[in-house]
Order: structure tokens, then sequence, then C-alpha cells
């Protein structure tokens, strides 16, 4: 029987994550292992621009042979003033796979963006849009 090729992953960690960078770097090998693969490479968005996350996109059009991206938390799509919903349609138009480590949730396609769309966008009015004024 043939084994399984392992998934390689993107690991994105939480800049503005008030804890230290093992063990955000713990929880995103976690999620690597459970979805069959390993992180071969490290990124990070800046502090000062963790509300529009506007390098990570372009980092994982440049990074090749990658299956998924692994962010540590959902949160960082929600420290801008909306949702940042359009960053997770880009990137799942590149044809890999979006995973939060923390949150133990997987996006596999834009299909699967329509299906939980909804629960993300309620997570952030509940968790982050009170905060903001």
């Amino acid at each position: 029987m043939k084994a399984k090729t392992k998934k390689s992953f993107y690991s994105c960690i939480d800049s503005l994550f008030m804890g230290i960078n093992a063990e955000q770097h713990d929880v995103i090998n976690t999620m690597a292992n459970r979805e069959n693969g390993k992180v071969i490479f490290y990124g990070a968005e800046d502090y000062f621009v963790a509300a529009n996350q506007p390098f990570i996109l372009t980092k994982l059009m440049r990074t090749k042979n990658i299956d998924g991206v692994i962010f540590f938390t959902l949160n960082q799509f929600c420290y801008g003033e909306s949702f940042n919903l359009e960053l997770l349609i880009n990137i799942l138009k590149l044809k890999i796979s979006i995973h939060f480590a923390r949150e133990t949730l997987s996006i596999q396609n834009l299909n699967d963006l329509k299906n939980k769309h909804i629960d993300l966008l309620a997570y952030y009015q509940a968790t982050f849009k009170n905060t903001k004024k």
C-alpha cells in the first residue's frame, strides 16, 4: 500500500498575540499534523499592518508547492474595521486550503467558504464589533 504524501503548509503567526511565538508554532504544528502535513515555510505580518494583512497574499503567491496556509487564529482576520473576507477569497483562489490552528477550523475551497462564511462573520461580530469604537 502506497503511503500518503505529506502536505506542505505555510505558517502565519499572529503578531498581535500576547504570548510567546513558540506557543503559536506548537499549536500550528499540531494543526499541520492533524492535516497530514508539516510546516515548511514561516511568516508573520508586522504588527503595525496586522489589521490589513497586506503582505501574506503576495508571500503565498511566491511560495511554490504548498497545499495550504495555517494561521494561528481566526482573529487575524478580525483586526480591521471589518472581517477580512476578501483576503480569504483571494487565498482560496490560489487553490490552497486555509486553516486556523487555535480554532481547529479548516476551509478547503471557495465552496467550503460559502458554507462557513456566515459563521465567520458571526464570530467577528460577537468577538470584535463591540470593542471597536
